[in-house]
């Protein structure tokens, strides 16, 4: 009887594993506005266990939720309590989201959260060995405990492998005549790859792979290839593919469906966008007009609300307007705080200057209230070109030598070039032997992980580089709006000092 009873019981597991967890419904689809208004927002919660307090100065949890935005990453930053306790509240019930955290140097991962997460880090045993993706000293638990570990143990499986297709999807030229077949052996290449893994390791999410893997490749064809090559047959398969996770790959996809559906097909008509998408489809890829940068024209929420019709989109652009308006008014409350800061010193702590025109000074343990208010002090009268990078950035590095040119032409003009470095994974050192490199001349200041994580979220941006501009009165100019120094010109510049 017993041993009829276990059967019995191990049956009915593997059945229950056998079935697939039922996939969200896309933002894309009508019944998702049901969703949302019954829905509420998942919540992280994180703990750090193992660690004394010296470990947690300087220590910063920075997490990059994936949104269906404009700004498809946002940057923010988690408080650690003393207990080492903290928590991320996500703003809205998206489905299946991707969120990046790291714990300082420590940890790396993207969370997968569609009702909640538990995040327990192991602080002595990640400064034994350092974590990406899944390892010893991290667990996840929760009711998303084990998709989140299912999905890091995925980008981990066959690493390599994975790594060198994608390289090689990259390096495929969209010109080549056989440009779709290379891809389409990729595609299945990496295909057998999840496969294999899904076969080792059941689970009912196993239907998310393949999602993430059409997303990829759709995105891809609509970037490179879709221009000069669509045919109906395959414009109607991307078309009618929905992403179910709020992720990279899904929201890429949307973005570059957005632009090619809206821009080559309908012509920039808002009419013959709804007819060809459908009504709730073209309203979630109106999303990608949206903007959290505090330096964009303030009005562009209020064009978008004109042309959405469903209620979900409304209410989110709705919040994302009023979040940039307290953003808004947090910012420039701090520029123009004011401070003791002497006209004639730097800012934070004097490092050295350069022949070629750079002055360099470093900032430790300041809040970004404080700094704006020395930073609009110190540049009082001047317009100001604020310029965030990184060390290992790319094309922070290539627009460099197009900042340089432009300070020069620029040089009778009262407007200061400020080039503001993070120390996230950069070292003191490096920031100045980059400087010297380039002979970048300007204002040249090496700041914290704490105070770039404040200010990329107070401004809304969510990479490097990112671009900030204040007029001579120390106001967040909207007259500017900078993606790259290469695009920018000297009438430009005029609108800072009309």
């Amino acid at each position: 009887m017993r041993l009829s009873l276990l059967s019995c019981l191990l049956l009915a597991a593997k059945l229950v594993l056998a079935q697939p967890a039922k996939q969200s419904v896309s933002l894309s689809d009508g019944a998702f506005n049901s969703y949302y208004f019954k829905s509420r927002p998942p919540v992280i919660k994180g703990k750090l266990i193992n660690f004394n307090k010296k470990d947690l100065v300087g220590l910063q949890v920075a997490y990059t939720p994936v949104t269906p935005m404009g700004e498809m990453q946002q940057k923010c930053i988690a408080a650690i309590k003393a207990d080492g306790s903290f928590e991320v509240k996500l703003p809205y019930p998206y489905p299946y989201q991707q969120v990046w955290l790291s714990l300082g140097d420590y940890f790396y991962a993207g969370l997968y959260v569609n009702q909640g997460l538990n995040l327990t880090l192991n602080v002595a045993q990640l400064k034994k060995q350092n974590v990406q993706f899944n390892g010893k000293g991290v667990t996840y638990a929760g009711k998303d405990g084990a998709l989140t570990a299912w999905m890091n143990n995925l980008i981990l499986f066959k690493r390599n492998d994975q790594l060198s297709i994608s390289s090689s999807i990259q390096a495929l030229k969209s010109t080549q005549a056989d440009y779709l077949i290379k891809l389409d052996s990729l595609s299945k290449l990496v295909q057998t790859i999840e496969q294999e893994y899904v076969k080792l390791h059941p689970s009912p999410y196993a239907w998310i792979p393949e999602n993430e893997r059409l997303s990829d490749y759709y995105s891809t064809l609509l970037w490179h290839w879709m221009p000069g090559h669509t045919t109906p047959e395959l414009w109607e398969k991307i078309k009618s593919h929905r992403p179910k996770l709020v992720s990279n790959d899904g929201e890429l996809f949307a973005t570059y469906l957005f632009y090619y559906a809206y821009y080559s097909k309908a012509e920039k008509n808002d009419t013959k966008f709804d007819e060809l998408m459908g009504v709730p489809y073209a309203d979630r890829l109106r999303l990608k007009q949206t903007t959290s940068t505090l330096d964009e024209n303030p009005q562009i929420h209020q064009r978008i609300l004109s042309k959405i019709h469903t209620p979900w989109v409304k209410s989110v652009v709705e919040n994302e307007q009023r979040l940039t308006l307290t953003k808004l008014n947090k910012l420039n409350e701090a520029l123009h705080k004011g401070s003791t800061i002497s006209a004639n010193s730097v800012i934070g702590t004097p490092v050295g200057r350069y022949a070629f025109g750079a002055t360099l000074s470093s900032v430790k343990g300041m809040k970004a209230a404080e700094f704006l208010s020395q930073f609009a002090q110190h540049f009082k009268g001047k317009a100001v070109i604020c310029d965030l990078w990184a060390t290992w950035c790319v094309p922070c590095l290539n627009d460099m030598p197009y900042s340089a040119k432009l300070h020069n032409k620029a040089a009778g003009m009262p407007i200061e070039f400020v080039y503001l470095c993070t120390a996230d994974r950069s070292t003191f050192e490096r920031w100045k032997t980059k400087v010297l490199e380039l002979k970048q001349p300007g204002t040249h200041i090496f700041i914290d992980k704490n105070l770039s994580g404040e200010l990329m979220a107070l401004l809304g941006k969510g990479g490097y580089p990112s671009y900030f501009c204040l007029d001579q009165n120390s106001a967040l100019s909207q007259k500017l709006n900078i993606t790259r120094m290469e695009f920018l010109t000297v009438q430009d510049l005029q609108k800072l000092v009309p």
